[in-house]
């Protein structure tokens, strides 16, 4: 089976959704109003924190089924080592949801690296990866570095399974270099040093 994160159900808080208090004059429209965006932002938060709970169990149970697949000799080390990449990807798609929630940044593209990349994950592996943003220019650099800074704290928090770290020291220029660079800067960056690796 492929793990993949729930699809969201359809948000009833959407521009239909209109409040009114009759009491009271007192009440402003645009107080009314800024409650009102207020309440929605809480429950939208509440739901993306509900969406990726559900995919953590999803990818719970998924990794029962691989890790009983290769204690009972059902799956070699090339098929648990897929099946734990396919894994990373929807974890990692389910937490960038939740993280890019109302940052204002465009797409973004997590490119896997190492292991990961190779689909040979065992159980205690990292998640080597760097990050490409749209291009565009320092604000939509810092505006999806906020959302990966975002996503790698999620993505370590204490609960009952393991944190999640998402390394990104395999990037280009390494630990020198920027966590997020532009799909322009990739391509030059790669145009100018692919033949040395």
């Amino acid at each position: 089976g492929r793990a993949a994160a729930p699809s969201p159900a359809a948000d009833p808080y959407d521009d239909d959704f209109d409040m009114h208090y009759d009491g009271s004059d007192d009440l402003l429209d645009e107080e009314n109003s800024a409650f009102h965006r207020t309440v929605q932002d809480v429950f939208e938060e509440e739901e993306d924190l509900l969406n990726l709970h559900m995919s953590v169990i999803q990818e719970n149970a998924e990794l029962l089924r691989i890790a009983m697949a290769d204690l009972l000799g059902g799956a070699d080390s090339d098929a648990v080592g897929d099946g734990l990449s396919e894994l990373m990807c929807a974890t990692m798609d389910a937490a960038l949801g939740v993280a890019a929630r109302g940052a204002g940044a465009g797409p973004l593209a997590i490119v896997a690296m190492g292991r990961w990349g190779g689909r040979e994950l065992s159980y205690g592996s990292d998640a080597d990866a760097f990050v490409v943003c749209a291009d565009g220019g320092e604000s939509t650099v810092a505006a999806a570095g906020r959302v990966i800074t975002r996503l790698r704290d999620l993505l370590r928090q204490p609960g009952p399974d393991p944190a999640v770290e998402l390394d990104l020291d395999l990037r280009p220029e390494g630990k020198g270099g920027p966590m997020v660079r532009t799909l322009a800067s990739t391509k030059a960056y790669y145009e100018r040093w692919s033949s040395t690796w």
